[in-house]
This record gives structure tokens, sequence and C-alpha cells, in this order.
């Protein structure tokens, strides 16, 4: 599995999803869907056994976890929502 990440091109797809929520191409719910499968068939196409599978979708779980509590401190929560995220690793 491929593990060079380009920041510049993560935030031209990010930035590319964030224009279609906005211009209301999809809505919030169909955007969740739809990254949510992209996510695993790319870990599928992408892995060469099961075990390659699961390590993939823990990154993938992790990063969302961190993003998500970057998220929220910037909006001004106290404390961070991911601990129910990462209850479900275990």
């Amino acid at each position: 599995m491929e593990h060079n990440i380009n920041p510049r091109r993560i935030d031209w797809a990010v930035g590319q999803v964030m224009r279609e929520v906005g211009n209301g191409s999809l809505n919030a719910g169909e955007v969740l869907v739809v990254l949510s499968e992209t996510l695993a068939r790319v870990i599928v196409h992408l892995s060469d056994n099961p075990v390659q599978m699961v390590e993939a979708a823990k990154v993938a779980q992790a990063h969302m976890a961190r993003t998500i509590e970057i998220g929220a401190k910037a909006k001004g929560f106290a404390g961070a929502p991911t601990h129910e995220l990462e209850e479900t690793q275990h």
C-alpha cells in the first residue's frame, strides 16, 4: 500500500467535496455515505490481505478521531468527543 501523502492534494480533494456540499449538489448525509463507501472500496482495492484491510481502516479511524478532536476544539467545545470513536477500536 502506498503511503506518500501530499498535503496539497488532500486539501484540494477535501475542498472539492466541501464545494459540492456548499453548492447543494450533495447533502451532508450523502457526503458521509459517499466518503465511507469510497474509503472502504479504496482500502479493499489497495490491500493485499484482510490484515492490511483492518490496519488501513484503523489508520483512517484514528485520523478521523484526531480531525474531529481538532475541529471540536476549534469550535470552542471543551474536551474532545473522540473517546467514543476510540472505544470502538477495542
